[in-house]
């Protein structure tokens, strides 16, 4: 299995994420209608201690694992990766174990207290196990991206979803006569399924990595002392510096998690305005409920790069290669600002278009149009803290969002009240400026210039004019051609990146080195545009 370059690494991650998330969606449409409200509620009460445990767990497993074992590639230490991630799994594994344990044992508790639906507890219990798959998952991840090779944890998302939604209907459906609780129970069971399909199908993987298996381990006077050169290391030392990298990543997630709950004081703030209730809580679902989740979307593409950056830039760090962490942060940061741009003017553009389209509400857009700049600053904090974890500062990206979050309680609060929903989504944007802005600054601190003015903003700002400009005609003849909102929706977005992908090759916004993402048999659009003249060196 051969090593994945940067941006191709990119691609896999994010069309895997595209997949992982449309398989999701169907789950979601489907299983509703099979076990019901009742028994979604009971299906739902198992998820948000599972999602909390998974994400105190794994959220900095497969980050700080990654950069260890790509630094030591790029120094030349492969012996040492076998020992480094032996180490880390073991953890992991101990880890899991006792979270699975713990919540099996602590389920009737929580069923009967926390929900005050004991019928929750076979849910909660059948879910238990996923714990320890996906834990011990995340340290294969971990493996595979820092050695660069981005296809198999890209598939075993795919295969871990495709099991999960497979076990999820088809428990259900023969679960169903024994009672709702069971049902669900049987539904929830499919995060096991899948977390341990997801599993097999990386250790089967492994075979292309026999030093990982075969490596020498430290005798056990080496766990708690340093190391010789060409000596295995010390079990101790290793996890030591695994947690010391993997918990600033996890309180990174975490600050995440407080700045989107800065959201829940808009409905009572609305209120204080002169909302009824109904009226607060409905536009709360469509800042949270509508807006929110298409500006997530693109996020995807940039916390794939995220991921492809940190082993990316440490191991030419360790290398000695500064040139090449330049030319590496500088890459990632042009086609986040690039990608992320396009996607943030789409969304303000046909903010009503869209709206009407997936959701039949167009006041949806009302939240969604202001909201749309908060894609490139989100982009910009997911790159930007892929480029400074990689360098080994895993701090100050916690710092970042933490400030952020600080500073979207506090406009929202306010905003909320004087500008109502507009006002809040605002907030969102002003947060994630800060934070993405912090993390440039930082970049830019420990690097220098990684890019030029004209790569980062001119030649995108250029394109996005002329794609900006033929939006709205785009969606008029779409519409009048198709007479639906749909069909007009789809022409304007199919016809808006055809236009901003020539508009960029017109202004040089590719390089001959973003032929990388291109796959292998697309090689006659790679040949036709070696010899265009419109790349750049």
């Amino acid at each position: 299995m051969r090593e994945d370059s940067f941006l191709r690494g990119v691609l896999i991650l994010t069309l895997a994420g595209l997949a992982a998330r449309a398989l999701g969606a169907v789950y979601r449409v489907f299983l509703y209608p099979l076990l019901g409200p009742e028994g979604i509620g009971l299906f739902q009460m198992a998820y948000p201690v599972y999602s909390t445990l998974l994400v105190l767990s794994t959220s900095g497993a497969n980050v700080a694992l990654s950069r260890m074992v790509s630094a030591r590639l790029g120094a030349g230490q492969t012996q040492q990766v076998g020992a480094v991630f032996r180490a880390v799994l073991g953890l992991l594994g101990a880890a899991g174990a006792l979270l699975s344990a713990a919540l099996f044992w602590a389920a009737p508790w929580l069923a009967a207290t926390v929900y005050r639906e004991p019928r929750a507890t076979a849910a909660l219990q059948a879910v238990a196990p996923a714990v320890l798959a996906v834990v011990v998952m995340s340290a294969y991840r971990g493996l595979f991206q820092g050695y660069m090779r981005m296809y198999p944890p890209a598939v075993s998302q795919i295969v871990e979803q495709m099991v999960r939604v497979g076990t999820m209907f088809l428990l259900g459906w023969c679960l169903l006569p024994l009672g709702v609780a069971r049902a669900a129970a049987g539904a929830a069971f499919g995060a096991v399924t899948g977390g341990l399909a997801g599993l097999g199908y990386l250790v089967w993987c492994t075979r292309t990595l026999p030093s990982v298996w075969r490596g020498a381990r430290p005798a056990a006077r080496d766990w708690v002392g340093g190391r010789g050169a060409g000596e295995v290391e010390g079990v101790v030392p290793v996890l030591r510096e695994f947690l010391g990298q993997a918990l600033p990543v996890s309180m990174t997630g975490a600050m995440f998690t407080l700045f989107t709950l800065a959201d829940v004081v808009v409905p009572a703030r609305l209120q204080q305005a002169g909302f009824s209730a109904e009226a607060a809580t409905a536009w709360y679902g469509r800042l949270t409920g509508g807006a929110m989740p298409l500006v997530n979307l693109p996020s995807l593409f940039s916390a794939s790069l995220q991921l492809a950056l940190v082993p990316a830039v440490a191991r030419c760090l360790a290398a000695g290669d500064k040139e090449g962490v330049r030319s590496q942060a500088g890459t990632g940061l042009r086609l986040t600002v690039a990608f992320t741009g396009a996607a943030a003017l789409g969304l303000a553009v046909l903010a009503g278009p869209i709206c009407l389209t997936l959701y039949g509400d167009p006041q949806v857009a009302v939240a969604l149009c202001p909201l749309s700049g908060a894609v490139v600053f989100l982009g910009l904090q997911q790159a930007t803290a892929g480029i400074l974890q990689g360098l080994g500062e895993v701090t100050l990206p916690v710092w970042h969002l933490g400030m952020a979050a600080l500073l979207k309680l506090v406009l929202t609060w306010y905003a909320g009240y004087s500008w109502g929903v507009p006002g809040a989504a605002w907030a969102t944007v002003a947060g994630f400026a800060l934070a993405g802005l912090l993390g440039m600054a930082a970049v830019l601190r420990k690097l220098g210039r990684v890019a030029s003015f004209s790569d980062l903003v001119l030649r995108p700002a250029a394109a996005l004019g002329v794609m900006g400009l033929c939006l709205p005609a785009l969606y008029r003849s779409g519409l009048g051609a198709t007479s639906s909102p749909w069909g007009g929706t789809l022409v304007a977005v199919g016809g808006g990146v055809c236009l901003y992908v020539v508009a960029l090759l017109v202004v040089g916004g590719f390089r001959q080195s973003d032929l990388e993402m291109l796959p292998a048999r697309a090689r006659f659009l790679k040949r036709w545009l070696q010899r265009s003249g419109l790349l750049r060196p």
